[in-house]
């Protein structure tokens, strides 16, 4: 009878014959199989958590980008209108009021008039946000839009005087708000953030 210690000399024997290349590949191959289930549901459960995290304030990030980017919008174009106003030099009498340079504010939309560029067409702000005017006074309408107009020095002509400061309000879904005020009949113009006060 063989005992306990001939067969692990013969099966040591037996695994010492095969040819030393093929010992290496058939412990390489045995370990190199793959992940199991449970190491690859582990690291899903691992990203979702993560995304969890990270989606809220990825939300937040876009929502910001949108509302500075409708907030850049606007300041350029009231700066626009304003440098508009002091090259083209119209006549400030009353009766030129449809000549000056025009900024009119829409719920999701500003349009400039009497620019050389983008004159007429509205430009829209970013989705989600809407566009509100305030003032001291009563700004001018024409149809249901609120206007601004600027003089050939680049101020409020005098007919629209009493309107300073005017706050443009930008308020997104979650109710941030940005805003840019026009402080002085010269058209000083500041940005903010939280509630204009006038």
């Amino acid at each position: 009878m063989l005992n306990i210690n001939s067969h692990l000399n013969i099966l040591n024997m037996m695994f010492k014959s095969l040819p030393k290349a093929i010992a290496p590949q058939y412990r390489k191959n045995r370990k190199s199989q793959g992940f199991t289930l449970i190491e690859v549901l582990v690291v899903m459960v691992m990203v979702g958590v993560l995304t969890a995290i990270a989606a809220p304030a990825w939300s937040g990030f876009i929502n910001s980008q949108r509302m500075n980017s409708s907030q850049t919008l606007v300041l350029q174009a009231i700066k626009t209108a304003q440098s508009e106003a002091k090259t083209r030099k119209v006549s400030d009498s009353k009766n030129s009021s449809g000549n000056r340079t025009r900024i009119t504010f829409k719920s999701n939309a500003i349009r400039l008039d009497n620019v050389k560029a983008n004159a007429g067409k509205d430009q829209k702000i970013e989705d989600g946000i809407t566009l509100s005017v305030t003032s001291s006074g009563t700004l001018p309408v024409s149809g249901s839009d609120k206007y601004l107009e600027f003089d050939s020095r680049g101020f409020l002509p005098p007919t629209q005087s009493g309107l300073v400061p005017i706050c443009v309000n930008l308020t997104n879904s979650t109710g941030k708000t940005k805003w840019i005020k026009i402080q002085t009949l010269l058209g000083a113009v500041v940005t903010g953030e939280g509630n204009c006060t006038l």
